[in-house]
């Protein structure tokens, strides 16, 4: 067999690579992202003295030669590895999930930074647009290295748009490489479009990357058009999807969910977000001191003000539970709440009195606020996972939430309804004001930290790689 022929071949020059070890970017670790570039660096340098055969670029071979040098010389020591994160939007647009999994895996004793392309569009974010700066430069995010570039969107042109900002994160990666050197893996957040870029970029440095989906259809149909399977982007989308080495859903309902745009002629595995899980927690508070507090029953909404998060849906659901039960508050943060046209719209379903506006929260504003509250509504029209349900749920809260809500986090006590159903939602929240005490908020934290803690994620990446610790 032709493999273990190469397999012998490399035993024989096992001491090429303790001469190699200097020609690597990072120190070597027990990962497969690492074994197979090690394994093809060596076949390369060999120059096929032994075969003379293409037939040893096989990717599926490549584990072989990752577990006998890995085995041989690595002693079961992990040092760090150079992960490069590439997100499709970053802040002040969103970004969080990427920030939380570069920490994690930073924390996991990785080398990590993050490449930001920020477009910046002059009709949704006017301010951002003329005042945020117009040069790259590099800052700090909860100790994780960031550079960035904002990208000035022109309107209604939309191929152009995307292909002056692919432009522009390879030229980011070009600076970076000559700076910090290659990484041995990009990390793409969203294939539309980081995904492609982390392929463009790939290709030239011959590294591995990996993609982690975290949009649903809805929000590839809101530029492409509902239904639009055949547009000019699907093809090169699933071309970065077909090459990365990794696919990663959040959930797995996502790979159906896109199916019909994206096909599913790719390798995945699904793992969940994470979330920073020392932080977000329950209180001190203990449960029966909470409920001894005298305040109206709190649900809260922490949500971007935007057509698919419902928030119309639910200001007519509370309507109808304000009916019956007075005493009801509803908190809404996010950016774009505090907008005279999410005000219009409480003044016109008739709650003005019972929804307060907190506008967009910083992570410590928003702990405090789940922390006050005793429900999470999540009224969506489409989601892939919500991080508002992971940081709720470890503060303790239950929550309710839509038919979109993945089956990972459809848990006891947390009532799914139909979406754009305001009359079923509306008894949800009737029946969960008058439930809540009854059941033990310290499980949801318990759930979370094995789901989404970044110890898990770092552990579910790396088995994700196929090698056992």
């Amino acid at each position: 067999m032709e493999s273990q022929k190469v397999f012998s071949t490399m035993a024989k020059y096992s001491g090429l690579f303790d001469k190699m070890k200097g020609s690597f970017s990072c120190d070597p670790y027990r990962s497969c992202f690492l074994g197979p570039l090690i394994a093809k660096r060596i076949i390369f340098r060999l120059k096929y003295s032994e075969f003379g055969t293409k037939s040893l670029y096989k990717p599926q071979e490549y584990s072989i030669f990752a577990r006998y040098f890995i085995t041989k010389h690595f002693n079961q020591q992990r040092l760090t590895v150079h992960i490069l994160e590439i997100p499709s939007i970053f802040f002040p647009r969103g970004g969080g999930f990427c920030l939380d999994q570069a920490k994690a895996l930073a924390k996991g004793g990785h080398e990590v930074r993050i490449l930001a392309c920020v477009e910046l569009g002059l009709t949704d974010t006017p301010r951002h647009y003329l005042t945020l700066p117009w040069r790259p430069f590099t800052t700090h995010y909860d100790g994780i290295e960031v550079h960035i570039e904002y990208l000035r969107r022109m309107p209604k042109c939309i191929r152009w748009n995307n292909r002056r900002w692919l432009r522009h994160v390879v030229r980011m990666a070009e600076r970076y490489e000559a700076r910090y050197g290659r990484p041995d893996i990009i990390h793409a957040h969203s294939v539309h479009w980081a995904g492609y870029a982390a392929m463009l970029i790939a290709r030239r440095w011959g590294v591995d990357y990996v993609v982690t989906e975290h949009s649903s259809r809805a929000i590839f149909e809101m530029e492409w058009g509902e239904g639009v399977t055949d547009c000019w982007q699907v093809p090169l989308l699933k071309e970065a999807l077909r090459h990365a080495r990794w696919v990663v859903p959040v959930a797995d309902e996502l790979v159906d969910n896109l199916a019909p745009l994206l096909g599913t002629d790719y390798r995945r595995h699904t793992i969940s977000n994470t979330i920073d899980t020392r932080f977000f927690r329950p209180a001190d508070l203990s449960a029966s001191e909470r409920t001894r507090e005298p305040h109206p029953f709190r649900f809260v909404y922490p949500a971007v003000f935007f057509p698919l998060k419902a928030h119309d849906v639910l200001l007519k659901a509370l309507a109808k539970v304000v009916k019956e039960m007075p005493n009801v508050e509803l908190h809404l943060a996010g950016r774009g709440t505090d907008s005279h046209e999410m005000k219009r719209l409480i003044e016109a379903a008739g709650v003005g009195g019972n929804v307060l506006i907190h506008g967009q929260l910083d992570r410590t504003a928003l702990r405090q606020l789940y922390w006050e509250s005793d429900c999470l509504v999540v009224p969506s029209r489409s989601e892939a996972q919500p991080l508002i349900c992971l940081e709720a749920c470890a503060t303790g809260l239950p929550f309710i939430g839509t038919e979109v809500i993945p089956h990972s986090l459809r848990f006891d006590h947390c009532p799914i309804v139909p979406t754009d159903d305001a009359e079923a939602l509306a008894q949800a929240m009737t029946t969960m004001a008058q439930t809540s005490h009854s059941f033990e908020r310290q499980d949801f934290y318990s759930k979370i930290v094995a789901m989404a803690s970044p110890e898990a994620f770092v552990r579910e990446f790396e088995r994700m790689a196929g090698f056992e610790r």
